[in-house]
């Protein structure tokens, strides 16, 4: 938002649902922050997704049935394949299976490993997600789904995450506008590198 706009204020740095006007009030951007969904039946856990989701969508109303929608959604690690091909079913019942659909992998985040950091990962776990993380992503490509790849350079970069009461960023906030505390500026490489590739995919629409 920031790239587009130019500028990002305070009020846009939520956990919550969110509704914004970007690009010159020409595009219309729904955001929900959804927390941690992970349940021991993988049932439950997918039918509470899709719950969430179809929540954010009737917020978003009217949406087109075509590419000029697009939903980006990921970037949690308890996400598998069954996820994705449950999507696609439910989206075709309510008819909005030919929007466009960004699949975002879940970063490294807080199971990159440090011995300081009671929170990080062993060495092991984070092994475990890169193989759950590969399969979803290649799922995602079998499905036609555009995906985003945030783990693999979030591993390699790893020195670059920035641990704190969320522990799952690469990025910091500061200031951007002496004169207005709450206008705000997104610092760190590796967002702003996820960030371009995203505007890219979606610049192909």
């Amino acid at each position: 938002m920031e790239q587009i706009n130019g500028t990002l204020s305070a009020p846009k740095k939520l956990q919550a649902f969110g509704d914004f006007a970007i690009n010159s009030n020409k595009t219309r951007v729904y955001f929900n922050y959804y927390r941690e969904r992970q349940s021991k039946s993988t049932t439950r856990q997918i039918g509470k997704s899709w719950s969430d989701l179809w929540q954010l969508l009737k917020r978003a109303q009217p949406i087109e049935n075509n590419r000029n929608t697009v939903l980006v959604f990921g970037g949690a690690e308890w996400m598998r394949s069954a996820h994705l091909e449950y999507l696609q079913t439910k989206l075709k019942e309510v008819e909005m299976q030919n929007i466009r659909l960004v699949f975002k992998s879940p970063s490294m985040g807080f199971w990159t490993w440090h011995s300081s950091q009671p929170r990080s990962a062993k060495p092991l776990e984070a092994v475990n997600l890169r193989k759950y993380t590969v399969d979803v992503l290649e799922t995602a490509r079998e499905l036609g789904l555009d995906v985003i790849d945030t783990f693999h350079p979030t591993v390699s970069r790893y020195k670059e995450f920035r641990w704190g009461a969320c522990a799952c960023h690469y990025h910091s906030m500061s200031n951007a506008n002496p004169e207005d505390s709450k206008e705000i500026h997104v610092d760190g490489p590796i967002n702003e590198a996820v960030s371009s590739i995203l505007l890219s995919r979606l610049s192909t629409i």
